[in-house]
């Protein structure tokens, strides 16, 4: 049976604000549209497990933490604008990153997807960035600004120690830790691993701090 978000307890709430937290992951029904949602929600927004197709009706701002994760989504449009704390879209389809907010207060979860490119990430993520297990072949278009860890282990193309360090540099990548396979690391630490293993460090010199140069 077609379930929407409005045939929940909380009904039909289009064009409203709501005051509360929003939980109608893994409900009875099994929701196929966030049709009757609200355009606000004061607190968190949470439409994990069910078999959302895509975001249309969905709230355009969340002052607590959004999480669509575990639908059958290809796509981020008509998502919300505006996210207060974390956004989670892990474990769907997704190919592309398109409709996400331009910043995340806190961290930004879009593993285990099929995502083959970065275009369409938030410019700044406050917290960490974990585009693991995806199938990246490159990390264009990643955030401008993260905060805190950028996590991309489990990307088949992106295991190749010094094709990474080419990657960091190139996009002028900063974050707090570097996490991908076998690793976790700082900048300074990365920096120190070049010299250590005596990799080619043609073209690869770095700044003060843990962003790399040119």
């Amino acid at each position: 049976m077609f379930y929407k978000f409005k045939d929940t307890k909380y009904g039909n709430l289009t064009g409203m604000s709501y005051d509360d937290n929003i939980f109608v992951n893994n409900v009875i029904l099994d929701l196929e549209t966030l049709e009757g949602s609200p355009k606000k929600v004061n607190g968190s927004f949470n439409c994990s497990i069910n078999s959302l197709l895509n975001l249309e009706y969905s709230p355009q701002e969340v002052k607590g933490d959004f999480s669509c994760s575990y639908n059958k989504l290809t796509s981020l449009k008509n998502g919300p604008k505006i996210v207060e704390k974390n956004y989670y879209c892990d474990n769907n389809k997704l190919i592309s990153l398109e409709g996400s907010p331009k910043e995340v207060k806190g961290d930004f979860f879009c593993n285990k997807n099929n995502l083959k490119t970065l275009d369409g990430s938030p410019e700044i993520v406050k917290g960490m960035f974990n585009c693991s297990d995806n199938e990246l072949e490159n990390l264009k278009g990643r955030p401008k600004i993260i905060e805190g860890d950028f996590i991309f282990r489990g990307n088949i193309k992106l295991k190749n120690l010094n094709k990474i360090i080419l990657e960091i540099k190139e996009n002028n990548i900063k974050a707090k830790r570097y996490i991908f396979d076998g690793e976790s690391i700082t900048f300074k630490e990365l920096k120190q691993k070049i010299f250590d293993e005596k990799l080619d460090k043609k073209d690869i010199h770095f700044t003060k701090d843990y962003g790399l140069g040119i």
